[in-house]
């Protein structure tokens, strides 16, 4: 009986501890609600000012906000990644808008103007002039 107790009071602390630890299970987390995407506030002649004083900084101020413009549609085409890629001129800005959305690139039509909204990627400012780069675009 002596022995049932000794070996009772060591058994209990330990059972204990292992009850415990079936509880620091990690429960599953619910999927993050995505934060909603900062638009740009700037207008198009006000980012591509920026990119000709230095596109490496235009493209840290602007990149990963969102940004709506329209434009003239003059190319549309197909590559790899992103899969369909349309180039617009809004003014005298080019917007190269890029999706995976084969439906959303139906809508548009060369020499039509429309309505497009992504998340920029890229402000480059060169000979050419300024390009802006949209990424997950929707027309």
């Amino acid at each position: 009986m002596r022995l049932l107790k000794k070996t009772a009071l060591v058994a209990l602390p330990v059972l204990s501890l292992a009850g415990c630890a079936g509880f620091n299970i990690p429960f599953p987390t619910l999927p993050q609600q995505q934060a909603p995407l900062e638009m740009v506030s700037a207008s198009l002649p006000q980012i591509c000012r920026e990119a000709d004083k230095n596109p490496v900084r235009a493209t840290d101020l602007y990149a990963k906000k969102g940004l709506s413009t329209t434009g003239k549609v003059q190319v549309v085409s197909e590559g790899f990644n992103p899969r369909y890629r349309v180039l617009l001129r809004s003014g005298n800005v080019s917007i190269h808008a890029g999706t995976d959305n084969q439906l959303a690139i139906k809508s548009v039509s060369t020499g039509k103007t429309t309505r497009v909204s992504g998340v920029i990627t890229d402000v480059s400012y060169d000979h050419t002039g300024c390009s802006i780069s949209l990424g997950d675009a929707k027309f």
